[in-house]
């Protein structure tokens, strides 16, 4: 996956657009609730569940985006599977 910081949008490594990133609620991903699903904790601001890219595959995360564009995702500054676009 590809993750352009200026414009906080992740895409996929073809270039498809996943999910431009925002939470008008700054939430930390170390302060959610872990929840049954080790890919997701749950937020305690809002009560929705916050997806880990590290722990999705890229073509995972485009679907489920896809069926639910409300849908909430952590980048990682340390992902391996993340490339950063600082342009």
């Amino acid at each position: 996956m590809i993750f352009r910081l200026k414009t906080k949008e992740l895409f996929t490594n073809d270039g498809r657009l996943i999910k431009k990133l925002y939470c008008p609620l700054e939430a930390e991903w170390d302060g959610m609730e872990k929840n049954e699903n080790p890919t997701s904790r749950t937020c305690e601001s809002c009560n929705k569940k916050v997806f880990d890219t590290d722990l999705i595959s890229e073509e995972v995360l485009f679907k489920m985006v896809k069926e639910d564009e409300s849908l909430c995702v952590k980048v990682d500054m340390d992902s391996e599977n993340i490339i950063f676009d600082f342009n």
